[in-house]
């Protein structure tokens, strides 16, 4: 019976050793494996952390020094009546905002049957004040006149738009702020 208990004791001490190399061997692999590249990481995160900051900053310095507007603003500080006299006409644009969310487009010439309204589709920066509006224009059939589906793009040169005056494809119109009799007779 003594030597079973000896090799009882003996198994016992061996498997007690068996587990402390296996802990040890692990805890060796996680250190190497997981701590130990933690920290190179978390320098590296650093690093690039602050090579972003530096970028972002960068880009908040550049917006700061030239705003792009989102669409809604762009449209919303354009939203009213426009005009201009050229080549002894008269030429208007209404920008607004229908019930549904969309802006509509629609120019015209002074003095005759109105305009077609076209759907604003989106609006792209181009460059500092200057926006490119793509407008949509559903063909149409009616009795005075028909016209087909197309799509149009106005450039937008909103520069001076705090003087009630922007620029669509380099023809500078004003904002009518009377009624459009009035206002077309004082410019032309």
């Amino acid at each position: 019976m003594e030597k079973e208990k000896k090799k009882n004791n003996t198994l016992i001490v061996l498997v007690v050793v068996l587990c402390l190399l296996v802990l040890g061997l692990g805890g060796y692999i996680v250190y190497d494996k997981v701590l130990s590249k933690d920290g190179k990481i978390t320098e590296q995160s650093n690093v690039d952390e602050q090579q972003e900051d530096k970028s972002t900053n960068q880009t908040n310095d550049a917006k700061q020094q030239e705003k792009v507007l989102s669409s809604d603003e762009l449209l919303n500080n354009l939203t009213g009546e426009w005009g201009t006299c050229k080549d002894n006409s008269c030429y208007g644009i209404i920008i607004g905002k229908r019930d549904n969310g969309e802006y509509y487009y629609t120019p015209y010439i002074m003095w005759s049957d109105g305009g077609t309204s076209g759907t604003v589709k989106n609006s792209e920066y181009k460059e500092k004040d200057v926006y490119l509006l793509t407008v949509y224009y559903a063909a149409y059939d009616n009795i005075e006149s028909s016209g087909i589906e197309h799509t149009d793009e106005y450039e937008i040169n909103i520069s001076e738009v705090s003087s009630d005056i922007i620029y669509i494809n380099d023809t500078k119109y004003q904002k009518i702020t009377t009624d459009r009799e009035t206002f077309f007779n004082s410019i032309k």
